[in-house]
């Protein structure tokens, strides 16, 4: 299956910094093919070429292995999204405490 990405074009040139970040995602999601699309143009043209896209809302964002991604049928565009939010940070043992994962005794709990 052909893969590729797909990165939204915004106003301006790539900058150093989105340059960097498109290397990012191409170096964690190895595609045969990355490419810049245009908002305004019709998603057959966009996306002719591969047949399973991934397609970059936020490049700054940081890219998941392409093991963690799943792998869209062909004919499908899969978007890029935020991951759950895990558990809050704790910084200070009464942190520690209050969340649960320290017992009274200063003893790890198990959860």
């Amino acid at each position: 299956m052909k893969t590729a990405l797909a990165f939204l074009r915004g106003p301006d040139p790539p900058d150093y910094g989105r340059r960097f970040s498109r290397l990012r995602w191409r170096r964690a999601i190895p595609a045969g093919e990355a490419r810049e699309v245009s908002g305004l143009a019709p998603a057959a043209e966009a996306f002719a070429g591969a047949e399973a896209w991934v397609f970059v809302r936020d490049e700054s964002a940081l890219p998941w292995p392409a093991s963690r991604f799943p792998v869209p049928e062909p004919g499908r565009v899969l978007l890029t999204g935020g991951a759950a939010p895990g558990p809050e940070a704790a910084h200070t043992l009464r942190e520690w405490q209050a969340a649960g994962r320290l017992a009274e005794d200063g003893a790890a709990s198990a959860g």
